[in-house]
């Protein structure tokens, strides 16, 4: 990947578990001959659910397609109507998903389309509200798929 690469990308991403779709900035910090590594960054707000998806990525190749590597960790937080009878008011309940990746990314060297599908399992950790690191870990498989902007 050469210095001449546009380095930054803003996509919206749909997602089998997690947030249903995201919104993201992706920044490539560290450009190599072989593998250039980039951070993201993004906001889900949908029906009564709100996340930050983080992570980064691991891109090889030279050209416009490339393989990554991804680690992503996404916080969500699930707000529950007002329980009928309960004193405690609105209730909300907090997740988190680790989602390692591997996957497909096209990014042209100058400013056009981005695209990037991956798969990989997905951790769900469900910590309780009195105890956070008393989690009970779910795996699960996930694919999502994005496209937008790269400049």
């Amino acid at each position: 990947m050469g210095q001449d690469r546009a380095k930054n990308a803003i996509y919206i991403e749909g997602a089998t578990k997690g947030p249903v779709y995201t919104i993201n900035y992706d920044r490539i910090f560290r450009q190599g001959e072989k593998l250039a590594y980039s951070f993201r960054a993004g906001l889900s707000i949908y029906d009564n659910t709100v996340s930050f998806p983080a992570g980064i990525n691991f891109i090889t190749g030279l050209n416009d397609h490339h393989a990554e590597f991804s680690l992503s960790i996404i916080p969500f937080i699930d707000y529950k109507a007002h329980l009928v009878g309960s004193s405690n008011g609105d209730q909300s309940d907090k997740y988190i998903y680790v989602n390692p990746a591997i996957g497909y990314r096209y990014q042209k060297r100058e400013t056009g389309i981005f695209l990037k599908a991956a798969a990989g399992p997905s951790i769900f950790l469900d910590p309780p509200s009195n105890d956070f690191w008393n989690m009970d870990p779910k795996l699960y498989a996930f694919a999502s798929f994005a496209v937008g902007i790269s400049f």
